[in-house]
């Protein structure tokens, strides 16, 4: 992960790593609400900001080569399950957005625990 951009992303990984339990709690509340401008500043955002590069590689482009393979799950019979990290699901540059703008309708589906 990180790929041509190692220091980048261990320092990003160090610098959270003091507050790993508080952002996790964040985290989960956000996601509990469906809040995703609130986990896209928890995720997203501050490795958008300081570190473009990394968040290049982490993000975009593996979301870039992981649809074609989620669109291939998409037209077969059976029912798949794709499991994906929540920073590659939220933002403008997640795979929810990627879906929409190529013209697949995505829900969010809730349970109540």
């Amino acid at each position: 992960m990180g790929e041509g951009n190692e220091n980048d992303f261990i320092v990003h990984s160090l610098k959270d790593l003091k507050k790993t339990r508080q952002i996790f709690n964040q985290l989960i509340d956000g996601w509990k609400k469906g809040n995703e401008k609130e986990m896209s500043e928890i995720l997203v955002n501050q490795i958008k900001t300081d570190y473009p590069a990394l968040y290049s590689t982490l993000i975009v482009e593996r979301n870039h080569a992981w649809l074609p393979k989620i669109e291939t799950y998409i037209r077969t019979p059976q029912k798949e399950f794709v499991l994906i990290g929540t920073g590659h699901l939220i933002g403008e540059d997640g795979i929810v957005q990627d879906l929409k703008k190529r013209g697949y309708k995505v829900e969010k589906f809730h349970f109540e625990e």
